[in-house]
């Protein structure tokens, strides 16, 4: 499955998208209300579980309050984003999302280390550069 086109085009896509979220929404979601919501549709009859697939997803739920969160904002490359991240992340069922998110997750993993070791070098850089301006105001006086 990680290798599948569509589930790279929807993760690449996603994270586009989560690295612009606002994390109110993401505590929202979170809540125990809409979690106990979600598992009553989860535990309902196989019929209504098929008809709620799309919209039970939590994931979906979650794109959908920043597409609307966007409209509101009139941010209109982010509604783009949004639409065609939803419009490709509705293809997968429930378990498919959450593999795509496991996989996310799992790629943050990996280069977390790299990305400590960017964080220190910047760290680094700035406290140099905030010395040698201490220095040549020292210089010019």
């Amino acid at each position: 499955m990680d290798t599948c086109r569509a589930f790279l085009d929807a993760k690449k896509k996603l994270r586009i998208v989560l690295a612009s979220a606002d994390t109110d929404s993401i505590n929202y979601l979170n809540s125990p209300i809409i979690f106990n919501q979600y598992l009553s549709q989860q535990n309902g009859s196989s019929s209504s579980l098929s008809s709620h697939r799309k919209s039970s997803n939590n994931l979906i739920l979650f794109l959908r309050s920043q597409l609307y969160e966007a409209m509101t904002l009139q941010d209109r490359d982010l509604q783009v984003q949004l639409y065609e991240t939803i419009r490709c992340v509705q293809q997968f069922s429930d378990s498919e999302c959450k593999e795509i998110i496991r996989s996310m997750i799992d790629d943050y993993r990996s280069r977390s280390v790299y990305i400590a070791y960017l964080v220190k070098n910047n760290e680094n850089l700035v406290n140099i550069t905030y010395h040698q301006d201490r220095l040549l105001v020292r210089i010019q006086r």
